[in-house]
């Protein structure tokens, strides 16, 4: 569905979440672009004869220029390299991306998501106009028993893969085993309350509001 501009504008709940929402997405790219731009100017520093680092941003960078570090990526239709703008795109899904995909089903961290078009386009037979808004009900969306079958229950088979897998989700998901590592080495961690159902709230982004552990010392004889 589209959020009218009308209610953007003039209702003073949405107007109000609107900005708020504008003005997270402003600190986020700002952030983004610097890190972007910083990276860049490291690369430019870096002498033509040196081999880069095979990191993801380091391909979004180099893809189709002289120092491309990539291999079997381009084809005759992504001949060019890529735009600031296709970059930032890119750098916002991979880090916000980076774990479990079938835990992101269930509870997603941004339960709606807002995108705009640029363009007058045609999807399903419907016709939209450039510049509107939509609203993406990604909970909605994630467990609805029309395309999922037991949609509530923990089930990571039909997820894998592919073109759109996060390429930062390796990396995470090792900087979450090596936490949980150092962390279960060393304590026994429970929950206080095995049945209490988890508090939280959102309003971009999930928020947990309580859930407590129990962390108990774990003394070995060495």
């Amino acid at each position: 569905m589209n959020t009218p501009k009308l209610w953007r504008d003039y209702i003073p709940s949405y107007k109000r979440k609107a900005n708020n929402f504008k003005k997270s997405i402003d600190k986020a790219n700002e952030v983004y672009l610097k890190l972007i731009r910083d990276r860049k100017q490291e690369i430019d520093r870096i002498p033509i004869d040196e081999q880069l680092n095979s990191d993801a941003l380091t391909m979004l960078l180099t893809v189709n220029t002289p120092r491309d570090i990539t291999t079997r990526i381009s084809d005759n239709n992504h001949t060019r390299p890529m735009s600031e703008e296709e970059i930032l795109g890119n750098v916002f899904e991979i880090i916000s991306g980076g774990v479990d995909s079938v835990l992101l089903r269930m509870m997603s961290v941004v339960p709606i998501i807002f995108r705009m078009s640029h363009r007058d386009d045609k999807i399903s037979g419907h016709q939209f106009s450039g510049q509107t808004q939509f609203m993406l009900n990604t909970y909605g969306i994630h467990h609805n028993k029309e395309h999922w079958i037991n949609p509530e229950v923990f089930n990571p088979s039909p997820f894998g893969g592919g073109s759109r897998m996060c390429p930062g989700k390796q990396l995470a998901m090792t900087i979450i085993k090596t936490l949980m590592v150092l962390l279960y080495r060393k304590y026994d961690v429970r929950l206080s309350d095995m049945n209490a159902p988890i508090k939280y709230h959102f309003s971009i982004l999930r928020h947990c509001d309580d859930l407590n552990v129990i962390l108990k010392p774990i003394f070995q004889d060495l």
